[in-house]
């Protein structure tokens, strides 16, 4: 449950962060536009798409997957009641998996789990059925998937993987760059000033 909440905590922070960005980024918007200057605004705005995109897609699906996984968590029978959540980039794609200890998928919605309005919440409860078609289609968007690979099992209960592809940037690494400076140049040449 500790882990939980560490990761709870986490995702949080780092929701905030970015909704705090979001704002300030709006902020200078509304100036650029109040100001009457239209084509800087219309700048900053291509700016923002290209720029922000991936990383915030990321954050909402990992975000949907995490809540889900900690309710379900809750929800479920297994004590302590656990999530575990494995993040790996590969090139410039991000994995992400994501396990709960809660019971599962019922067997009747894992065809159908991805359209919107189907939810395992209970009644009642603020809306859900919205979240896992959002971060499906964000994942898609960039060329990747997101899948329910196991709807239960014996040690564990839901576990979903997501593949977004562009949501890292690579850095290329020296000896590439070295080699584009020229096949003489065993090193760059630095100067000392005084």
């Amino acid at each position: 449950m500790a882990r939980e909440l560490d990761v709870v905590r986490a995702l949080s922070d780092a929701l905030r962060a970015q909704a705090h960005e979001y704002t300030n980024r709006l902020h200078t918007l509304f100036g650029l536009l109040r100001l009457g200057h239209q084509d800087e605004a219309q700048a900053y705005l291509r700016e923002l798409v290209d720029e922000l995109t991936a990383p915030l897609d990321v954050v909402t699906v990992l975000g949907n997957l995490v809540d889900n996984a900690v309710a379900a968590a809750a929800a479920g029978r297994r004590r302590p009641a656990w999530v575990e959540v494995s993040l790996v980039a590969e090139a410039d794609a991000v994995h992400l998996v994501v396990v709960d200890s809660g019971d599962g998928v019922p067997p009747q919605l894992v065809d159908h789990l991805f359209e919107s309005g189907v939810t395992t919440s209970a009644a009642g409860e603020q809306p859900h059925g919205i979240g896992l078609t959002l971060a499906r289609q964000l994942a898609r968007r960039h060329g990747g998937e997101l899948e329910l690979t196991r709807p239960a099992g014996t040690e564990c209960g839901a576990v979903f993987v997501a593949r977004l592809p562009g949501a890292v940037e690579v850095k290329t690494p020296w000896s590439v760059q070295r080699a584009a400076l020229g096949a003489g140049s065993s090193s760059p040449r630095f100067e000392r000033t005084q």
